[in-house]
């Protein structure tokens, strides 16, 4: 959608590859939210328990995150 506006052309007149640079950020963006995430976690390799807990809520906040983007993108993809 973005690759068809007429402002988009107007400010990027040479760059027609917006749907790469598009997955590309989206690749970084969750790679680094992933990483964050498994931080907090990864100083917990003491005790079993704490280890199960850290990762539960690793695994989560990725459901979380996952439902939330799936609930407020769904729309503007199937478009």
């Amino acid at each position: 959608m973005l690759s068809t506006m007429k402002a988009y052309w107007k400010c990027c007149p040479f760059n027609k590859e917006i749907r790469g640079e598009v997955i590309a950020s989206l690749k970084k963006g969750t790679l680094e939210l992933y990483e964050e995430n498994h931080k907090q976690i990864a100083g917990l390799r003491g005790d079993p328990d704490l280890r199960i807990k850290g990762l539960v809520k690793l695994t989560t906040s990725i459901i979380v995150d996952l439902q939330t983007g799936f609930n407020y993108y769904n729309t503007v993809f199937e478009r």
